[in-house]
């Protein structure tokens, strides 16, 4: 997987577990919980080498007041334990929606010589099709794997909004059981 990339975007519990922020808020998250499986079998086909868990570490009220998610050393922090991975995979944190604004981040992706991401993860209106968006920007060669990009049950048009958009500007959408084996 020489300069390609599996990024699994937050995939924390305040936005995959029934008892998270995000779930309390929208109730249903059936959809989240099928794309969870459909990622750990990438997981289970994938080396570590070629997977980064890209999590986030926000503030308290950040992007709105009353809106505490992702707190540092709170459970909605902490990677949902349903999915395989541990603590040798390549962890590197944000502070906001996008990939991009973690140097660690950026810095891992040159040094690694990474030309080409496949994103997949949590939420997609948010922190997935903002990482796509910068990647585009700067000139990354960017996969969606739909079936494994999450959000509400009840805001699947805002994932399908996000698709359209990513698609019109030059994203690839991709499917974890057809497309993907085929690439890799």
């Amino acid at each position: 997987m020489n300069g390609r990339k599996i990024v699994i975007i937050d995939p924390q519990n305040d936005f995959t577990c029934l008892d998270g922020f995000y779930a309390q808020r929208h109730k249903e998250i059936r959809q989240i919980r099928d794309a969870k499986s459909r990622i750990n079998r990438i997981l289970s086909l994938q080396e570590k080498k070629n997977i980064i868990i890209l999590r986030s570490d926000y503030k308290e009220d950040q992007f709105e007041e009353g809106l505490t998610i992702c707190l540092p050393d709170t459970f909605g922090n902490q990677i949902d334990s349903d999915l395989n991975v541990d603590n040798t995979f390549t962890y590197i944190t944000k502070t906001e929606h996008s990939g991009f604004s973690s140097e660690s981040f950026t810095n891992f992706l040159k040094d690694t010589g990474t030309r080409v991401l496949f994103l997949c993860g949590f939420l997609a209106e948010y922190c997935v099709k903002q990482t796509a968006l910068d990647a585009l920007e700067h000139g990354y060669d960017v996969y969606l794997i739909e079936d494994c990009i999450g959000t509400g049950d009840d805001v699947q048009f805002r994932k399908q909004d996000m698709m359209n958009e990513l698609a019109t500007k030059g994203a690839t959408i991709i499917n974890s059981s057809v497309e993907l084996e085929r690439i890799f």
